[in-house]
C-alpha cells in the first residue's frame, strides 16, 4: 500500500497475520489501525502505519473517494464525455468509472478473452523476451492469478527455464490448480517456482500434487507459525527423498 492511503476509514490487510484492519486515526502521516473481526473493530489490538511499513499493508477499501468529474459517463462500454467518446479506445470495454485523481481516471474493464495464439503477450513481448534469454542464459515467466490456459505458450517459449506462479488462496486470491501443472511439468526441464503461503496443513498437499521425481521444483512457503513452518519444511524434505 502507498502512503497516501494511510487515511482515516480506510480498511487494509495486514500481510504479517493475514488479518484486516481499520484506521481509525491518523496523526503527522502516521495511522492507526485497529483489528476488524466480524465487521466490529477491536480497539485493543492495533498496529500502527507509516511511509516505513506500509508495504506490509495492502488497501481494501478506501471510502475516501474523490468525486467523478462532470460530464463524464460509461454506456455500453464506451467513456463518454458530455455524451461524447473521451478517447480512442480500441477494443477496450469499459464497465465503470471506479474512481479519479487530479487529471486521471481510473477505469474498470472487461478483460479480453485469453487465446494462445492471438495472446497480446504473444504479439507485443514474446520476441524480445525470447532474445533477451538468448542473451543472458535464460528466462523466467511469471504471472498472477490463474495462468493454465498459458502453459503451452510457456513451454513453447524459446530460451526458457523457469515458470512462476501462485497456489494457495493466501498467496493469490485466485491460484493455479496444482494437479493441471504437475503432469504438465513433469519432465519438461523447466523449474516450477511454486509459492503457496498457508500453514503446513494448507500448504503441503499443494506441493504433494505438483512434486514428481522428474519435476524441478521449488517449495515457496510461508507459515506465521516458525513450528508450522518447520513441520513443513521436514514433510517437503522426506516428500522429495522418497
Amino acid at each position: 500500500m502507498r502512503e497516501n492511503k494511510i487515511l482515516e476509514n480506510v480498511t487494509v490487510l495486514n500481510k504479517v497475520d493475514n488479518r484486516q484492519y481499520l484506521i481509525t486515526s491518523v496523526t503527522d502521516g502516521v495511522g492507526t489501525a485497529c483489528l476488524l473481526e466480524n465487521g466490529e473493530v477491536n480497539e485493543d489490538i492495533s498496529v500502527m502505519i507509516s511511509s516505513s511499513n506500509a508495504i506490509a499493508f495492502r488497501l481494501i477499501s478506501n471510502p475516501n473517494i474523490p468525486d467523478i468529474p462532470d460530464g463524464y459517463s460509461v454506456e455500453d462500454g464506451i467513456l463518454l464525455k458530455d455524451g461524447v467518446a473521451a478517447t480512442q479506445q480500441g477494443s477496450l470495454v469499459i464497465k465503470s468509472i471506479v474512481t479519479s485523481v487530479p487529471g486521471k481516471l481510473l477505469l474498470a474493464v472487461l478483460p479480453r478473452e485469453n487465446t494462445t495464439e492471438h495472446d497480446d503477450y504473444i504479439d507485443l513481448f514474446r520476441e524480445s523476451d525470447e532474445k533477451i534469454g538468448e542473451t543472458f542464459g535464460g528466462t523466467v515467466y511469471h504471472s498472477c492469478g490463474v495462468w493454465e490456459g498459458k502453459i503451452d505458450m510457456v513451454k513453447g517459449m524459446k530460451h526458457i527455464t523457469a515458470a512462476d506462479g501462485a497456489f494457495s488462496i493466501q498467496t493469490d486470491p485466485s491460484p493455479n490448480n496444482p494437479e493441471v501443472f504437475a503432469p504438465e511439468f513433469s519432465g519438461s526441464g523447466i523449474i516450477l517456482n511454486a509459492r503457496a503461503v498457508g500453514t503446513c496443513e494448507e500448504s503441503f498437499p499443494v506441493f504433494e500434487k505438483l512434486w514428481t521425481p522428474e519435476t524441478k521444483l521449488i517449495a515457496v512457503t510461508y507459515c506465521k507459525d516458525p513450528k508450522d513452518q518447520e513441520m513443513l519444511y521436514d514433510k517437503l524434505h522426506v516428500m522429495a527423498d522418497r
